[in-house]
């Protein structure tokens, strides 16, 4: 069971009548277990309820003027504990409801506390599981503060955000002096005001973020704060701003730009100027405005999460291309362009002769060379070709003409050298036998061939 109650009464002094727990018997008898009579008692007759809470409990009371044993003024409590994860619905009702039953017992005498049955239903019935806001602990206001509650608002007042920031706060049915709560330090809590933002940071562009100089939490999804507090945060490799205060949420959003061409102009969020870069992220909330440039056209407000340009360059020699559209939109031709745009974009061109036949760009082309087409070319040029052609031919034939020529020459030559050569060696021969008397007396033939293939005889005649 999450709720424990504890029940108070002067009789002779302040007793505890009962406890559900001996947990919370134990807890802080200034700002759990008070004494009511130093303060509230003092304040108002009427009955009065209460919150007070600490790091680990919160604790809903009721509080009833009574007379003790000695017919002097006094109280009971009716105080119920939770968990300071849950919280409590149908505050009065639950608390009203032990009320009555404590006072019949009273009234019976010395009957038994029993009000197990009270606290199961109120355990399955009425307590909540509260969500757990970040708050900065250190804006928990310190001391008792009060307010003025009536049968319609108790509930709300109750509930209200403000309390967390609230040490202990007394909720009075009747008006009170203001001048004794100055005597007992009673601090007003209506100028006390909050507010909520919720934090959706799925992509952690978030460097950090803080509540007046607490940092908070990375996983935290929701914030409360004073409205007198600010909110700090910080973009990744960016300052540390300041939080507008009429924002509720903080809902980031990051782009991711790819500009390797150098398409992109300008880049800027909000009124801030971003350095162009072939690859970066722009950061910013889902409420900020994103807008990029296009070197040659207009600035253009960002809807998506990224922004991927592309660049095509255009060859026009022969003033073949008709027109020219990017989404539709048709854009000046001239001789060679470029053309800057998105990868989503749709590029279209048709050719003369064919404007109405669009042909379209695909997104992996980068050049675009438009030229007639080879048929048309040809005819303006086939003579000429020819003719080159031609006398081309005429001077290389020429050329290998003389130069096996003078090979051929230069071979016959040789053979002719060869021929002389040999000739002589065969008469010097003859002359020196001669000479010697070693050669008898005969006629000796030398046979030779010409180039002609001729044959030559040379006789002598020895003596």
């Amino acid at each position: 069971m999450k709720v424990n109650l504890l029940i108070q009464r002067t009789f002779n002094g302040l007793n505890t009548e009962y406890s559900s727990s001996p947990t919370i018997t134990k807890l802080d008898a200034k700002h759990f277990l008070t004494d009511e009579r130093n303060m509230a008692m003092q304040l108002t007759d009427a009955p009065l309820f209460s919150l007070a809470k600490n790091e680990q409990w919160i604790c809903y009371s009721f509080v009833k003027k009574v007379l003790d044993r000695e017919k002097r003024a006094g109280f009971y409590a009716i105080r119920l504990f939770l968990p300071v994860r849950y919280t409590l619905t149908n505050v009065r009702e639950c608390l009203v409801t032990i009320a009555k039953r404590y006072e019949s017992i009273v009234q019976a005498g010395n009957l038994p506390h029993n009000y197990n049955d009270l606290l199961t239903q109120i355990d399955a019935k009425a307590v909540k599981e509260k969500p757990q806001p970040t708050i900065n602990e250190n804006s928990i206001k310190k001391g008792d503060f009060y307010t003025i509650a009536t049968l319609d608002n108790l509930e709300a007042l109750l509930a209200a955000d403000k309390n967390e920031f609230l040490e202990k706060l007394y909720l009075f049915t009747a008006p009170i002096s203001s001048q004794h709560t100055e005597d007992f330090h009673l601090q007003s809590a209506e100028g006390i005001t909050t507010r909520r933002l919720q934090v959706s940071d799925p992509e952690r562009t978030l460097q950090g973020l803080w509540i007046d100089e607490s940092p908070v939490l990375p996983t935290a999804k929701e914030l409360l704060v004073l409205t007198e507090s600010t909110v700090y945060y910080q973009f990744v490799k960016q300052e540390k701003k300041a939080l507008d205060s009429s924002i509720t949420e903080i809902q980031t959003k990051r782009v991711h730009v790819s500009d390797p061409n150098g398409c992109l102009q300008a880049f800027r969020v909000n009124n801030t100027p971003l350095k162009l870069k072939s690859e970066f992220y722009a950061y910013g909330f889902s409420s900020d405005s994103f807008y990029y440039t296009l070197k040659g056209q207009k600035e253009t407000l960002l809807t998506g999460n990224q922004l991927k340009t592309r660049k095509l360059s255009i060859k026009n020699p022969d003033d073949y291309l008709a027109h020219f559209w990017v989404n539709n939109i048709e854009v000046p031709i001239q001789k060679k362009f470029d053309v800057y745009g998105l990868q989503s974009d749709k590029l279209e061109y048709s050719l003369l002769g064919k404007a109405n036949e669009r042909k379209a760009i695909t997104l992996y082309e980068e050049t675009l060379v438009v030229r007639l087409p080879e048929n048309r070319s040809k005819s303006t040029s086939t003579n000429k070709l020819n003719w080159e052609n031609l006398l081309l031919y005429g001077v290389l034939s020429l050329l290998l003409g003389g130069i096996g020529g003078y090979l051929f020459r230069n071979y016959t030559l040789g053979n002719e050298v060869v021929q002389k050569q040999t000739e002589l060696r065969v008469i010097d021969s003859i002359l020196t036998a001669k000479l010697k008397n070693t050669i008898p007396a005969a006629t000796i033939s030398i046979t030779t061939q010409t180039v002609s293939n001729t044959t030559q005889t040379i006789t002598t005649t020895s003596k």
